[in-house]
């Protein structure tokens, strides 16, 4: 069950890495990906960037336990 838990935090890691822009998917030179949000009055606001003002993959290591721990906790 560990392997599965592992995989699972290792993909999403990844994908908010990508996200993030301290992983790149493409070949050099690198594009600027940002993830943004839409209002309906046409505004945007940036959710993630490599200048964003946090990275969500701390933010996901900040919520769930680390890969090492053992697991379930006990």
């Amino acid at each position: 069950m560990e392997c599965v838990r592992d995989a699972a935090h290792s993909a999403v890691f990844g994908l908010l890495c990508v996200l993030d822009g301290v992983r790149v998917i493409d070949d050099p030179p690198h594009v600027d990906l940002h993830l943004t949000a839409t209002n309906p009055d046409g505004t945007t606001t940036t959710l993630a960037s490599l200048l964003g003002p946090f990275s969500l993959h701390e933010e996901l290591n900040g919520l769930v336990h680390p890969p090492s721990e053992r697991w379930p906790a006990g």
